[in-house]
């Protein structure tokens, strides 16, 4: 876990001695009065200007002797209506400054607003206990979002709120640490990257020596084993012809990489491991194209996942090669599909999502138990009620349902879209 780092506080009002009065002060009543005289004037003018407009004299009397019955419920229902939003003005405030005060890591502080709030009326005791609750709910996520996810957990542990609202908050605490971890781990990552080309330059042009490899080692910028490989080169004859068979080693790891069976990092381990019979050209070479290297994207692995589940369930035509078109292989895929596309969907809202491989790694996963299932499947032509058991279980949607989770999908989110969107919001639709 990173150390803490400064909450972000906002200002409150300035008036140190707000919670002693015994009024509210900072509400705005005179605007309210200024805009109740306006709206009366107002309102007069415009009666004048009409009654001025009217010839008979009788009906001018009448309408002004109406007009003068009603003034008085007229001003009482003007006096309603703008209390009404002074109300809501009020109850704003006053949680915003709760709001404020919880993020900011005071609680205590954050209360005292609520208790303003019902002592004005504006709140009841039912209200005041939701909103200290939500108090609380700020105060926690003000101290996930500094940092401080332990002294998160432990608020979190000691507070009154109910489970449900405990259990969001866990999640979210996770999932900001796994972020800020992965974050950690993604600059690492890149430090390290860094450290091993200038090594290998270094080496190359003559300029690395003994002590650099061991500093290396110490700050764990590169790993014991590519240490023991450049100490390695270090005391090898550099190589002015290179050998073919190890050229040959490390360009198959770097058709790896792009297949995604080995990382980046296990490709350049590979190099230094035949540095001693590499020339400098070559190298380089090799080393640029570990880098260089265009790993199929994500949506090539789905494509990959997909059809290998589907050619474990559907059968296909000897001849032609086609899919059958059997109802309840096509029911059975799309379920398929669908627990792995909730198994994706979980990995992403945990900050671990699947990558590359790890996708198809998944889909395997999931098949292995539903292979049986799948071939009883075919002889009894019957769709089980759930599949997918302990692998993010699910149960059974028809083609029918995904056809009116899709629909509904796009009626909610709009023209603009994309599929990501669409692909979400069908998996919300449909309990995922």
């Amino acid at each position: 876990e990173s150390g803490p780092k400064e909450i972000n506080r906002v200002s409150l009002p300035g008036d140190p001695d707000y919670l002693k009065k015994t009024t509210a002060s900072i509400f705005s009543v005179e605007l309210r009065d200024e805009y109740k005289q306006k709206l009366l004037k107002d309102i007069e003018k415009d009666s004048s200007t009409l009654y001025d407009s009217i010839r008979s004299p009788r009906t001018k009397a009448r309408l002004i002797n109406q007009r003068n019955d009603k003034y008085t419920e007229n001003v009482q229902r003007i006096d309603r209506a703008l209390n009404a939003k002074l109300q809501k003005y009020q109850e704003k405030k006053i949680i915003s400054y709760a709001e404020t005060a919880a993020t900011n890591g005071d609680i205590e502080m954050a209360d005292k607003w609520i208790d303003i709030g019902i002592e004005h009326g504006l709140f009841d005791d039912v209200d005041g206990d939701e909103l200290k609750d939500n108090n609380a709910k700020d105060y926690i996520v003000g101290l996930y979002r500094a940092g401080l996810h332990d002294e998160a957990r432990k608020v979190l542990e000691a507070s009154t709120l109910d489970n449900k609202d405990k259990e969001a908050l866990d999640d979210a605490i996770d999932a900001d640490e796994a972020t800020l971890e992965r974050k950690a781990d993604e600059k690492l990552r890149e430090d390290r990257d860094t450290a091993n080309r200038q090594a290998l330059q270094a080496l190359w042009d003559g300029d690395l020596e003994m002590p650099d490899v061991s500093n290396l080692m110490k700050t764990k910028m590169i790993s014991p084993a590519e240490g023991k490989y450049l100490r390695a080169a270090l005391l090898s004859p550099k190589a002015r012809v290179t050998q073919l068979a190890n050229l040959d080693e490390v360009m198959g790891a770097v058709v790896k990489v792009g297949t995604g069976a080995i990382s980046r990092d296990d490709a350049r381990l590979v190099l230094y491991k035949n540095l001693p019979f590499l020339s400098n050209e070559d190298g380089k070479a090799q080393l640029k194209a570990i880098y260089t290297a265009v790993i199929k994207d994500e949506a090539f692995w789905l494509n990959e996942s997909r059809s290998y589940m589907e050619k474990q369930i559907r059968e296909t035509d000897p001849i032609s090669g086609m899919f059958s078109d059997n109802a309840a292989e096509i029911a059975f895929a799309a379920q398929a599909n669908l627990a792995l596309d909730k198994i994706i969907s979980d990995a992403e809202k945990a900050g671990k999502p699947l990558t590359g491989r790890d996708v198809l790694i998944k889909a395997h996963d999931i098949m292995l138990p539903l292979r049986q299932q799948a071939a009883e499947m075919r002889d009894r032509k019957k769709v089980p009620q759930v599949i997918g058991k302990g692998l993010g279980e699910v149960p059974f949607i028809t083609e029918a349902d995904l056809d009116r989770a899709e629909s509904q999908a796009r009626k909610n989110l709009g023209k603009g879209a994309t599929k990501q969107q669409i692909k979400a919001e069908m998996l919300r639709l449909l309990g995922g």
